[in-house]
């Protein structure tokens, strides 16, 4: 499965730097697999690289920013992508629009997540601030012993958040 938000014209940008100046080869830079997607594709293996890193991220970051609930559908098929990154992009934009039934969702995306990582599913899942968003992160979490220092950051945020409201918003 593959998301798509809307259609990018890649423009035959220049291979990397790195290779141009004699770095790794291209079989060496990235995996015959990725190599054979990217040109399927019609791009090439530095442009695909870049897109997935760069722009796809940053497409669904700026999608999640406007909190709008029209996005849930594109957020929930994200879950299911096998590049993790645009996983907890994901994540944070069902996040965004306070979408607490995609919880387990996000669990399961959190799954196979590399060590390290899993801590920005769980902070994701801790923005829910509710019970079943705690005990998620808790199970999603490699590292248990950073869980109350997350909630704690939460809870500081939340309040430092509710600070900054407008007095009459904060009577509410």
């Amino acid at each position: 499965m593959e998301l798509f938000i809307f259609r990018r014209e890649t423009r035959g940008r220049q291979q990397s730097a790195t290779n141009q100046v004699g770095g790794e080869p291209e079989s060496q830079k990235y995996s015959n697999d990725f190599i054979a997607w990217a040109t399927r594709r019609g791009e090439s293996p530095d442009d695909a690289a870049y897109n997935r890193l760069y722009v796809d991220n940053v497409l669904l970051a700026s999608l999640a920013a406007t909190g709008d609930k029209r996005a849930k559908s594109i957020f929930t098929r994200g879950l299911a992508l096998s590049d993790y990154l645009l996983r907890y992009s994901c994540a944070t934009g069902l996040l965004a629009i306070h979408d607490s039934a995609s919880i387990p969702g996000i669990e399961a995306a959190a799954k196979d997540a590399p060590k390290g990582v899993d801590m920005f599913f769980a902070m994701a899942l801790l923005g829910f601030g509710t019970k079943e968003g705690d005990e998620a992160a808790a199970r999603v979490l490699s590292d248990k012993s950073v869980l109350p220092e997350l909630i704690a950051n939460r809870d500081r945020q939340k309040q430092k958040s509710q600070m900054t409201r407008p007095a009459h918003k904060r009577l509410q």
